[in-house]
């Protein structure tokens, strides 16, 4: 089983949810992140992430197209 934790919110929120990567990673396994590209270099490093997948929904990622080329990554 793979966890998906979807934040795209503030880096201070990414911050914050660092403690529940690490209980969802001890239980689970390592977890999958979305995140913004603000917050990716933050979590790339962090041991309970196997993968983040950068999704910026106010940049080259906005609208229906951005929208789709994340659910072909997750999709991967």
């Amino acid at each position: 089983m793979t966890v998906l934790v979807i934040q795209t919110a503030f880096l201070g929120d990414v911050v914050l949810t660092t403690p529940l990567l690490a209980k969802l990673a001890a239980r689970h396994g390592p977890v999958d992140v979305v995140t913004t590209p603000a917050a990716a270099t933050l979590l790339e490093s962090h041991p309970a992430v196997r993968r983040v997948i950068r999704y910026d929904k106010r940049g080259m990622d906005r609208g229906l197209r951005g929208f789709r080329r994340l659910a072909s990554a997750l999709r991967e």
